[in-house]
């Protein structure tokens, strides 16, 4: 039996055994390429291999590198890694992707890294952590030089980095399909970890502004026409009906100004409620509050450009700014509170829509409402 005669059986018996990786393994071509790669190299249409690295390779060893590249490529390793160090970057992958293999059962081969600290955390995370240790990171340098091979320090398979071409776009967009399809086919053979970082590759979740965006539409006490789409939503892929009257009643906006927002993050959310006013005719009624209501200000189109006064620096109660709400007799379309979520919650949920934007990184939601995360 060949060297290519080897992986081809690997890929059967993958295919027998973990379906999923095995359909992923399909879409791939083999071709020996010793002086080209170290172990294994993939640039999502052909597995390049060094004979001599799969010679060496048990069936179980080489079912693993087979599952170990389909990975990088299911998890979109080859176009998430930006300017970054491609050494680095395959050594955060190949963290990234060995834990969850090695815990469903396949064989790593003995040189591969493993770390169980880095397990759920995304590959992003990882490159920081690895390349700041590294003397490289610690001297702002780049790494990856030497003999001129694909650098694949884990010795499991590595990835060629996209070169951002239209071709490659194109091959991305092939691959999150694949990945859907063999996920939609193969649910069982899933590990539950692996299904999110799946999903969050294709279904990534939506920016929070277009989350606020779509609340506040929503909310809005209108008519939706389906049959003339929302052309402003077209460049992120979304389909939304437009609304027959862009009127909106008002809308109460809610900032904590107890500290825990910076002045960055509450640049970036007014900067955004601003471009609410400029879509809808509302009135946008703006409230600082910590424990208590530090400032009210009230903006219309006619105000624009407008500038939120943001006062403060307490602790954080909830229950205030609802309470003024009842107080002064406003009947907002909606309400939307940005904070961190620590502070003291009403005991009765409001009788309008609220949205909870939270700079909280631990996904921790309100008792009542839509909590969304604000993603900076």
């Amino acid at each position: 039996m060949n060297t290519k005669e080897k992986i081809v059986r690997a890929r059967t018996l993958l295919l027998l055994d973990h379906p999923f990786f095995g359909c992923l393994a399909m879409k791939l071509k083999f071709q020996q390429a010793d002086e080209m790669v170290p172990s294994a190299a993939t640039d999502g249409k052909t597995l390049f291999y060094n004979s001599n690295f799969i010679e060496e390779l048990s069936s179980e060893e080489l079912q693993f590198v087979l599952a170990h590249v389909t990975m990088h490529l299911a998890m979109g390793h080859c176009w998430r890694k930006g300017d970054r160090d491609s050494t680095f970057w395959n050594v955060a992958g190949d963290y990234s992707i060995n834990e969850i293999l090695t815990q469903s059962g396949f064989r790593m081969p003995k040189v591969g890294l493993l770390e169980p600290n880095f397990y759920n955390k995304n590959v992003e995370e990882i490159y920081n952590i690895v390349y700041q240790k590294s003397p490289e990171g610690g001297k702002g340098g780049k790494g990856g030089k030497g003999d001129g091979k694909i650098p694949d320090p884990g010795m499991c398979g590595a990835v060629i980095p996209s070169q951002g071409k239209a071709e490659d776009k194109q091959l991305e967009a092939e691959w999150k399909a694949a990945a859907a399809q063999a996920a939609q086919m193969c649910r069982g053979d899933i590990p539950t970890n692996l299904k999110r970082m799946i999903n969050d590759v294709i279904n990534p979740p939506l920016p929070w502004y277009i989350l606020l965006r779509d609340f506040v539409e929503r909310s809005a006490r209108n008519d939706y026409n389906w049959s003339k789409p929302n052309r402003r939503y077209f460049p992120q892929g979304l389909v939304l009906p437009s609304l027959i009257s862009e009127q909106i009643p008002e809308i109460a906006v809610f900032i904590d100004s107890s500290g825990s927002i910076s002045q960055e993050q509450c640049s970036k959310f007014t900067a955004e409620a601003s471009n609410i006013l400029m879509a809808y005719d509302t009135t946008l009624r703006v409230f600082s509050i910590d424990a208590q209501i530090q400032s009210e200000q009230e903006f219309t189109k006619a105000d624009m450009p407008f500038t939120v006064e943001i006062k403060g620096g307490g602790g954080t109660d909830f229950r205030p700014a609802f309470e003024e709400i009842n107080k002064k007799g406003y009947s907002p379309a909606c309400a939307v509170y940005l904070t961190d979520l620590d502070g003291r919650f009403p005991d009765k949920e409001p009788d309008y829509p609220v949205l909870w934007v939270s700079v909280n990184k631990n996904h921790q939601k309100a008792p009542f409402g839509t909590t969304i995360c604000f993603n900076d």
